[in-house]
């Protein structure tokens, strides 16, 4: 885990941080050294994967992603490579939401 400052409205990733307790399913008050946001840089298939498996995990944080798409996540390889060639249907390549 990374620690994150915000300076002159600029963020900068510095340190590793030791990295927090798991959180144990159904319980309601955050594990200690939980974070209460996390953000993903990146709005792909990996971000996308990354904000489920969190969710799946039982955080309950604000999760935040930055992209600099309009769109919602997409597989970007199955998008370049078999949906340009014509090998797939429009909606294979988004993401399941």
């Amino acid at each position: 885990m990374l620690a994150v400052e915000q300076r002159d409205r600029k963020v900068f990733v510095t340190t590793k941080k030791k990295a927090p307790v798991p959180k144990k399913a159904g319980s309601a008050a955050p594990a200690a050294g939980m974070p209460e946001k996390i953000v993903i840089i990146g709005g792909g298939a990996a971000g996308f994967a990354a904000a489920e498996k969190l969710r799946r995990e039982q955080y309950q944080g604000s999760i935040v992603m930055l992209s600099n798409d309009d769109a919602p996540p997409v597989d970007r390889p199955n998008l370049s490579k078999d949906y340009l060639a014509g090998n797939a249907p429009e909606d294979w390549s988004r993401c399941a939401r």
